[in-house]
């Protein structure tokens, strides 16, 4: 989870600003800002961008981890060495060849499985701190079929963007989804993973965004989080000039 607030003085005192010379009421005018906050967390978390190459990049990534947490074999070998053992299943152990390099993996016969669920389990169970599948992999893989693996991957590739889309959830509560593109507005299958409230304070009124998925904060860096905070106040730098410069021209 990851939460960011929306008080920073810089913001605050340009948004008092614009409501002595606006006559906007102060809340509207944060409930505006939370929300311009929100489009840009969500360009700004992993995969980053709106474009459809941070939509690839980001099923690339998923593709990746997931054949490195899953080794696909053969229905027909498992179920020769099925027969073989004559019941004793949950005892034996399958060799799992890797074409590639001609290394070799044991695995119980109980983690073979066709369940999208147990496959999703098993690729978070060897996230690292950053929420990757590392290249070098030490816990064995599960094993599958193609099936699937199929099923598994289908719906995991479903919720690319997830972290995005909590911020678009949060936009949404705030005034709207305006300016986030549509794959990311796109519902993932899972809901109040994001959250925006406006509340009031002895200065005035505080905004505050929350990203309640567990991997979030290791894929917005603080850095991330503090350009998001900077474009809302270079944002409302313009505004200021802008009313500005209308009031001179009167």
């Amino acid at each position: 989870m990851i939460t960011a607030t929306v008080d920073n003085r810089d913001v605050m005192r340009k948004l008092n600003k614009l409501e002595q010379m606006t006559g906007k009421p102060l809340e509207k005018l944060v409930t505006q800002s939370v929300r311009r906050v929100c489009v840009n967390l969500a360009k700004t978390i992993a995969p980053f961008g709106w474009e459809e190459s941070a939509k690839k990049s980001g099923e690339a990534a998923v593709m990746s981890d997931y054949r490195r947490s899953t080794r696909v074999v053969a229905p027909g070998y498992m179920y020769a060495v099925l027969n073989k053992t004559k019941g004793q299943k949950k005892n034996i152990d399958i060799v799992l060849n890797k074409a590639d390099s001609g290394e070799e993996y044991r695995v119980q016969w109980g983690q073979i499985s066709e369940s999208a669920k147990a496959i999703r389990t098993a690729h978070k169970g060897v996230r690292n701190h950053r929420g990757r599948v590392g290249r070098n992999l030490t816990p064995t893989p599960t094993a599958t079929t193609q099936e699937g693996f199929d099923k598994g991957i289908k719906q995991a590739l479903r919720r690319v963007g997830l972290a995005k889309n909590a911020y678009a959830q949060a936009a949404r509560m705030v005034g709207g989804t305006r300016g986030i593109a549509s794959w990311v507005k796109k519902s993932k299958g899972v809901k109040n993973i994001g959250t925006a409230t406006i509340r009031k304070s002895r200065a005035g009124y505080i905004g505050q965004i929350d990203n309640k998925l567990g991997y979030a904060s290791r894929i917005l860096s603080k850095s991330g989080e503090m350009t998001s905070l900077k474009k809302e106040s270079d944002y409302l730098t313009q505004q200021v000039e802008r009313e500005m410069d209308r009031r001179w021209k009167e």
